[in-house]
């Protein structure tokens, strides 16, 4: 997601002129918080970089809630950065013609019910992604692969679907 996060810088700097962005994507492919919650993990791939804001978000989790809660500890600990929950928008699971159980809001034992749980007890926020991109999925008219590059992953038009989904939560575009 990494171009569609400097495509959400471009569009909120935009918007807002005196706000200078700097984003840094340090991830791990295929990793999620049950990885980075070993201690020198958030040293080494968020604390390091001395972050105002840390958005833990993909679909490499495993739906373990319990590790990307300690991980929030851990920054906590290590920084006053502000904390966003983010559920993974793309993916099999999200081809609405594939997957009739696929619903927005999520239903019961949707791992998104438990992300936004999770940020209520920690008091972080929480966007759902998934729903605002099966949303505009289903507005679009187009095939689920109109946006996709492969399977797990957007591709430039998909990008910038993301990307102004991003901005608009932040306020960047209307």
């Amino acid at each position: 997601m990494t171009r569609a996060i400097l495509q959400w810088e471009m569009l909120v700097e935009e918007k807002y002129d005196e706000v200078d962005l700097e984003v840094i994507t340090s991830v791990r492919g295929g990793k999620g918080c049950w990885y980075y919650q070993n201690d020198k993990q958030v040293n080494t791939f968020v604390l390091a970089y001395d972050p105002d804001l840390v958005i833990i978000g993909g679909i490499s989790h495993r739906k373990d809630t319990a590790s990307i809660h300690r991980v929030i500890d851990q920054i906590r600990a290590g920084s006053d950065a502000e904390i966003l929950l983010m559920s993974g928008p793309v993916g099999r699971q999200g081809d609405l013609r594939t997957n009739a159980d696929f619903n927005i809001p999520p239903a019961s034992g949707d791992f998104r019910l438990e992300l936004a749980d999770l940020s209520d007890r920690v008091d972080v926020g929480y966007i759902d992604m998934k729903s605002d991109w099966g949303r505009y999925i289903q507005s679009s008219g187009q095939l689920y692969d109109y946006f996709l590059r492969d399977p797990v992953h957007a591709n430039a038009r998909g990008r910038q679907v993301l990307a102004r989904l991003m901005a608009h939560y932040f306020g960047g575009w209307r």
